[in-house]
């Protein structure tokens, strides 16, 4: 699965032409609006290319620069309706086929198996590999 995720990373960034990085800040984008720092942050990249990521998004449609609503002097990047609908309709069959697959099993193999995943994913962060906390949802 791993290695399935990132392969699938890859192809979306490929089919939307846009680099990884960009493809990766318009899933931490997706999840809320961010300033371009706490953007470089989590992407793993210097301000000055965070810029750039942003710079190359919003001239594209998929990202917007706005006032950040409690600090004028700041800004906040947000991810634009086109931008969300382009990054899911590449993810839909993914979504599809997942949805399908969890189909495939009754309540206690679902519930077993949400289980072991939640165990697997804490021991990833365990192991100081990842950028992410240790933090497991449900």
């Amino acid at each position: 699965m791993i290695a399935a995720g990132a392969e699938i990373r890859q192809e979306v960034a490929r089919r939307m032409t846009l680099s990884e990085y960009e493809l990766l800040t318009l899933e931490h984008l997706g999840e809320t609006a961010r300033g371009p720092g706490e953007l470089a942050r989590l992407v793993g990249v210097s301000p000055a290319a965070a810029t750039g990521i942003v710079d190359r998004l919003a001239e594209r449609g998929h990202v917007e620069r706005a006032p950040d609503a409690q600090d004028r002097r700041r800004v906040t990047v947000r991810l634009t309706d086109a931008g969300r609908e382009a990054v899911f309709a590449e993810l839909m069959p993914m979504f599809v086929a997942l949805r399908d697959a969890h189909a495939g099993f009754d309540a206690d193999e679902r519930e077993f198996l949400g289980r072991y995943l939640r165990s697997a994913t804490a021991a990833l962060h365990a192991s100081g590999l990842t950028r992410s906390g240790p933090e497991v949802t449900d």
